[in-house]
């Protein structure tokens, strides 16, 4: 139902560390493979209704507040160093 895009690609193959240059087609393929079975994964979950699992939807809010905190720790460490 969803598109895998190139971008959500390039994000995890930047998140691979110590990835050499020859190395990062292979890479491409199977997080492509990775993605494409997670997104399976959400789907079904979503069909099921876990989504809205209380459960769920609260560890979604605590992921998104720990990213949106990291971010701006991030941010302020940038302007600190400059």
């Amino acid at each position: 139902k969803e598109e895998i895009t190139v971008h959500q690609i390039n994000f995890v193959l930047q998140q691979q560390r110590g990835l050499q240059q020859g190395q990062a087609e292979a890479a491409s393929k199977q997080i492509l493979e990775r993605l494409i079975d997670q997104e399976l994964a959400v789907q079904k979950a979503e069909e099921l209704k876990l989504d809205r699992d209380p459960r769920v939807v609260q560890q979604m809010e605590a992921a998104r507040r720990e990213i949106i905190a990291r971010a701006y720790v991030e941010k302020t460490g940038e302007a600190a160093s400059k």
